[in-house]
C-alpha cells in the first residue's frame, strides 16, 4: 500500500500495481476535478461577495 498519496488519490492505488500509464491518468484527473472544484468555490465567494457589496444598495434604494 502506498502511503505517499494524498487521501483524494487513493483510490488510484489499484492502477498502480496493474499499469503505470493508467495510474498516471488517474492522478491527472484527480488533479483537474481538484482544480474544477477550486475554481467553482472561487466563483461560490466571488458571487457572494457581490452580494454583499450590492445588497445595502438595492435596500436602500427600495426603502426610499
Amino acid at each position: 500500500m502506498m502511503t505517499s498519496l494524498p487521501p483524494e488519490w487513493t483510490h488510484c492505488e489499484r492502477f498502480f500495481a496493474e499499469d503505470g500509464a493508467a495510474f498516471g491518468d488517474c492522478i491527472q484527473e484527480a488533479r483537474r476535478k481538484e482544480r474544477a472544484a477550486g475554481t467553482t468555490r472561487l466563483i461560490g465567494i466571488a458571487a457572494l461577495c457581490l452580494l454583499a457589496l450590492w445588497l445595502p444598495i438595492i435596500i436602500l434604494a427600495v426603502m426610499r
